[in-house]
């Protein structure tokens, strides 16, 4: 039995190994690239989480109304508040889908300026990779899937609140 040490060590296939003391050979005009790259990936994850949060208000607040208006008698009101939510899925999802493109070219660059340096490329590399696999699971399919579905669902609840209304 080996040390834990020799356990974690993984098969890297055809990559090629640099040796430890010795750092890519990125010239100062590449790392700039590379770094102002990241800054503007990290800006557009940023700016994704806050449109995961306004989702989660949302449903927050759609709840929150529905219980309201049930709780003062106002049913007939109900279906206007699905509906509602229905449209903001829908801002929320093409947003989402504008923020996937964006950070698809953040990736796209990162794995050219990869290329230049590292024979297989690195993080971007594989992070370009999984997202035009159509076998993997992407944070941007699960989110279009919850938005659009979402919509869905809050549309024919709506509807379906709007035809028990009407008899």
């Amino acid at each position: 039995m080996g040390t834990r040490a020799e356990h974690s060590l993984k098969d890297i296939g055809n990559y090629r190994i640099v040796e430890p003391n010795v750092a890519p050979a990125f010239d100062a005009g590449v790392a700039a690239l590379y770094a102002e790259n990241g800054s503007a990936a990290r800006a557009i994850m940023e700016f994704r989480h806050k449109v995961v949060m306004l989702y989660v208000f949302a449903l927050g607040a759609s709840g929150s109304c529905w219980l309201w208006l049930y709780d003062h008698h106002r049913e007939g009101q109900l279906p206007l508040i699905g509906y509602a939510i229905a449209i903001v899925a829908v801002i929320l999802g093409v947003m989402d889908r504008t923020i996937a493109t964006n950070l698809g070219e953040c990736y796209r660059v990162g794995a050219e300026i990869e290329q230049r340096v590292l024979e297989h490329g690195g993080i971007y590399s594989a992070l370009k990779r999984q997202r035009q696999s159509r076998r993997t699971f992407t944070y941007t399919r699960i989110l279009s899937v919850l938005y659009f579905g979402t919509s869905a669902l809050f549309f024919i609840t709506g509807t379906v609140l709007r035809v028990q209304a009407i008899r």
